[in-house]
């Protein structure tokens, strides 16, 4: 929401046409806290997120446990898992 009211339209001739270049005006601070929220949301947030995912589907298939009878298969599966 913010970037609708940081952002202005700069107007620029190419070809006898007229486009408009969108950019943001922020101040050096507020522009480095944007840029840094951004990136934990969008980057740092969700590996986090599949990162706990992984390791507990990891913990929970070596935590299940097996019989003293367990076939050779069973343990290749587990592994693959």
């Amino acid at each position: 929401m913010s970037m609708f009211f940081n952002s202005e339209a700069i107007e620029f001739q190419f070809k006898n046409k007229t486009y408009y270049d969108c950019r943001e005006t922020w101040d050096e601070t507020d522009g480095k806290i944007y840029t840094i929220m951004l990136f934990i949301i969008t980057f740092v947030l969700p590996i986090k997120i599949i990162f706990f995912v992984y390791i507990s589907m990891i913990c929970a298939v070596y935590k299940r446990k097996l019989n003293g009878n367990v076939s050779l298969n069973l343990k290749k599966q587990k592994i693959q898992v």
